[in-house]
């Protein structure tokens, strides 16, 4: 049996259960009581990573410092009865015991309300840091692993104070045994210890010692582009959690990326500490593979927030799941939503605007103030409700994106209508709201065109990268909800309408059903005969994404920067990524790296067969 130190900031986690059809207002307040029916308590913090550890086989020993008190008591109670030695515990008068209380409602089984925590205030004193020095002097020797959680958002609170980390690191220089650390609000202070930030830990990694040259930068491509550099200043192996997206893991140099498995999320209390306990006990038996034994503590954090609270398994059941794919990271500039195989492209087909052209660029806002204009009509509407429909509007153009202007002023016409603040006799046709769009897009289209400088509204990269796909034989096309004479027209000022030898697809009048995406889509496999594999999809929108995954299509997402032309946005990359696109890509200046990752997958493809 593995022999495994914790050291850190210890929390009891109390579970009040309530009943919300209880309580009646009180008397003398009017205030409606919360009754609880029940209440549990259970180890938290530190506590659930060594409860993890007993779980999982381990033989473990806990140091902190908690309040003789109490909620002290149920704490120590609570370890107790989950295997966990207790006896390195400082218990002290001087702090209470960290608490965080937690109402549950009974209905539904879930967290409701908002959490009560009692936390210190004040910092450890000097005589409880020399009990702690003392306990952990009589454990290192002992121990086969040390794991430090660092806990508290404010350190100077928290248990792992400058002499304990102190004491810790003139450890880890002696001994010949892993170091683990989760750290809250300072994991770059822990050089040469193995570190388990998770996604905005890590970016407080990189921002630290001013790494960080680019704004606005999603947080799995900041990992992507950091996390080498980072491991190599701090000496340190790397495993970085990043939640639906797996996680990544810097070992002897190399950047690799372990992708999550599908699973039915029910709370998400206690997966960092599930992971990192099953992650360590896999070291420790006989793996030293960190990226092996990081596998098997995802596995643990997906088992885990399938469950209710902070899970309670062992790692047999970890061990039954599915493993999870690995990949070396090809690119610190595109980010893989899926590790999805392909075949050799025969046909690219883009969305246009956004995806390619820049003409239209700030369409998004003419939308909305055209939309909230037709909705409210002359009613002088107060502050809170009209920031609740443009909300409302904006949710709204996000999900729609590259749908046909016809269909989008369809579903104008109805929100005028269920909104009712405009009378029946003034509400317009969708066709009447689409022209007064028009118009003033036009405007705004007209004056970019005039000033001549064309090559600005090409997304950077874009025509160096349709030359290299005509080059390798690739049909490439475009459709898009704009109408179809704007397209043709605008592609060749753009000087790129000669790429699309498959075609310029767009809007046609009122006659939105023959020409959406997944129609032009559809004819173009049924005509060729094409595997959804042999087709590409680039796309700045979540429709022309989802509609090529209908037909198994490789999709990108292209979660550009249409303000500057280049780089990432990261509300696009957010909405590009939840709708499913394949990869992600901030513009085609990554064109290098993109068929990279092309020839890679389908070099995978052909090992498979």
């Amino acid at each position: 049996m593995k022999k495994v130190l914790v050291i850190g900031d210890l929390f009891l986690d109390r579970y009040f259960y309530y009943d919300p059809n209880y309580g009646s207002p009180s008397l003398e307040t009017g205030i409606r009581p919360i009754v609880a029916i029940r209440e549990s308590f259970a180890p938290g913090a530190a506590g659930n990573v060594a409860k993890d550890f007993a779980l999982f086989g381990a033989d473990v020993r806990i140091v902190s410092a908690i309040g003789d008190d109490g909620n002290g008591f149920e704490l120590v109670r609570a370890l107790k009865a989950r295997k966990v030695d207790t006896n390195f515990l400082v218990i002290t008068s001087d702090r209470p015991t960290p608490v965080y209380s937690k109402f549950i409602n009974t209905e539904t089984n879930k967290e409701d309300l908002p959490r009560v925590d009692l936390l210190p205030t004040e910092s450890i004193s000097k005589k409880v840091i020399d009990e702690l020095l003392q306990k952990l002097n009589q454990s290192l020797e002992w121990a086969d692993t040390i794991v430090i959680l660092d806990q508290m958002d404010d350190p100077d609170l928290g248990v792992i104070t400058e002499e304990v980390k102190d004491l810790l690191g003139k450890a880890r220089m002696k001994m010949f045994k892993p170091f683990f650390v989760d750290s809250r609000s300072r994991p770059y202070a822990f050089e040469g210890y193995t570190i388990k930030p998770n996604l905005k830990e890590f970016e407080k990694m990189a921002s630290h010692p001013h790494l960080l040259d680019a704004p606005n930068l999603p947080p799995q491509i900041i990992v992507q582009r950091y996390a080498i550099k980072v491991s190599q200043m701090l000496r340190s192996d790397l495993v970085i959690t990043a939640s639906e997206d797996g996680a990544y893991v810097v070992e002897n140099g190399e950047l690799f990326r372990i992708f999550s498995m599908p699973v039915d999320v029910v709370d998400v209390t206690g997966a960092g500490d599930a992971f990192m306990a099953a992650m360590v006990v896999t070291y420790l038996n006989g793996r030293n593979d960190l990226v092996k034994s990081a596998v098997i503590g995802l596995k643990a954090g997906n088992l885990c927030v399938s469950q209710h609270g902070t899970g309670e398994f062992d790692i047999d059941d970890v061990l039954k799941l599915p493993d999870p794919k690995v990949e070396k990271v090809l690119s610190e500039k595109i980010f893989v939503n899926h590790p999805k195989n392909t075949g050799k492209f025969k046909f690219a087909l883009f969305d246009f605007d956004g995806t390619l052209s820049l003409l239209r660029e700030g369409w998004q806002s003419i939308m909305k103030e055209v939309m909230i204009e037709e909705i409210i009509g002359d009613k002088n509407l107060p502050e809170e409700d009209l920031l609740k429909i443009e909300r409302e509007i904006e949710d709204y153009i996000d999900r729609t994106t590259g749908q046909q202007t016809i269909l989008q002023m369809m579903d104008l016409e109805k929100m005028v209508r269920s909104y009712g603040f405009v009378s029946e006799n003034k509400i317009k046709t969708p066709m009447e709201y689409k022209k007064i769009y028009n118009q003033r897009l036009k405007e705004i289209v007209k004056e970019r065109i005039k000033n001549g400088r064309l090559n600005e509204y090409l997304l950077k990269g874009s025509y160096e990268f349709l030359t290299d796909l005509k080059n390798h034989g690739i049909k490439i096309l475009t459709a898009s909800g704009t109408d179809l004479e704007d397209v043709l027209e605008e592609s060749e000022l753009l000087g790129i309408k000669y790429f699309f030898d498959g075609g310029i697809y767009g809007a046609v009048g009122a006659d939105y059903k023959e020409h959406t995406k997944e129609m032009v889509i559809k004819r173009l496999i049924d005509k060729n005969n094409l595997n959804g594999s042999e087709l590409v999809i680039f796309g700045d929108g979540p429709v022309e994404i989802s509609v090529g995954k209908n037909f198994d299509a490789f999709t990108v997402g292209v979660a550009s920067d249409e303000k500057k032309g280049y780089g990432w946005n990261l509300k696009k990359f957010q909405r590009l990524k939840d709708v499913g696109a394949d990869l992600l890509i901030p513009d085609f200046t990554v064109k290098l790296a993109l068929e990279k990752i092309f020839l890679h997958i389908s070099k995978q493809k052909e090992g498979m067969k």
